[in-house]
């Protein structure tokens, strides 16, 4: 539960006309554990054809990368995301995008409790299922 909010980019290259696939990386603000996550990712997208030339392309896509906490543990970061694309002029558009999240943390934990950097081997530290809403511009 709870809110986040933040910025990522994503660089990479359209293969296809329907097939876009880059890496990307950004930093989210965590309000609920005041924290930062920082995702690192690889992000593919499938863009279906407009229908009746409309200019709006709905589109599939898929993140899969690493969520490091600024304070303590790294994570894996899943999501999945159905959207559509909406030119704004031959070289800018705008995606909104919704979707299912999982994540997990992973953390070293010091025989008193604290989480330490060494020591014991990494344990996962919970999943964390979500649903999340993205605002894109393209340029």
């Amino acid at each position: 539960g709870g809110f986040n909010a933040g910025i990522t980019t994503s660089h990479g290259k359209m293969f296809t006309r329907n097939l876009y696939a880059g890496l990307g990386a950004g930093y989210i603000a965590d309000f609920r554990n005041e924290k930062g996550i920082i995702p690192i990712f690889a992000e593919g997208r499938y863009f279906f054809a407009s229908q009746y030339q409309r200019r709006i392309y709905p589109h599939i896509g898929l993140r899969a990368g690493a969520a490091i906490a600024t304070e303590g543990g790294t994570g894996a970061l899943v999501q999945a995301c159905v959207g559509f694309r909406v030119p704004l002029s031959e070289k800018f558009a705008l995606n909104i995008e919704v979707g299912p999240q999982f994540s997990s943390k992973y953390e070293r934990e010091h025989a008193d409790g604290a989480v330490t950097d060494t020591g014991k081997p990494f344990r996962v530290d919970g999943t964390h299922f979500a649903f999340f809403g993205r605002v894109n511009f393209e340029f």
